[in-house]
């Protein structure tokens, strides 16, 4: 009878300039950074800017995209009512969340635009719009509420 590995191990599936695993000796980069280092250190959005930019960013430009990822929260009007359609239905949280980020390519201005500008704006929205369908989501249903949750930054 023929052997047949099993499992990933010692096989590369993709080169990343963003992470590097060191399984045996116990390592895991990020961005260049120990991520024992990283994650009692830096704010969910220095370590999204460390992964779309390679580079760990000023307060200013920390400030900056806080202030983008608050103004993307809003959710399109399509999303909401699949979510409330959902929660009718009474489907679950996962289900409900899986479905309502599925829409948000709808807001997509030029979806053809595969520049690294577009591409960013797309991360940004995809990121904060995201937080906003599971804060839409509660107690293991979709939210049926009139209104999403309110964008506080």
């Amino acid at each position: 009878m023929e052997h047949v590995e099993s499992g990933l191990e010692g096989i590369a599936v993709a080169a990343t300039r963003l992470s590097h695993v060191d399984g045996p000796g116990g390592h895991l980069l990020i961005g260049g950074y120990a991520v024992e280092d990283l994650a009692p250190n830096a704010r969910f959005e220095e370590a999204l800017y460390l992964l779309w930019y390679g580079h760990a960013p000023t307060a200013r430009q920390t400030e900056e995209l806080t202030a983008k990822l608050a103004a993307a929260r809003e959710l399109p009007p399509a999303t909401l009512a699949l979510l409330r359609a959902a929660a009718g239905e009474g489907a679950g949280a996962m289900d409900a969340l899986r479905m309502g980020v599925d829409t948000l390519s709808l807001v997509d201005a030029c979806p053809a635009d595969g520049s690294r500008d577009a591409d960013v704006a797309r991360a940004i929205g995809l990121v904060a719009r995201a937080a906003t369908v599971a804060a839409t989501c509660e107690d293991g249903n979709a939210a049926p509420n009139d209104e999403p949750p309110a964008n506080t930054a």
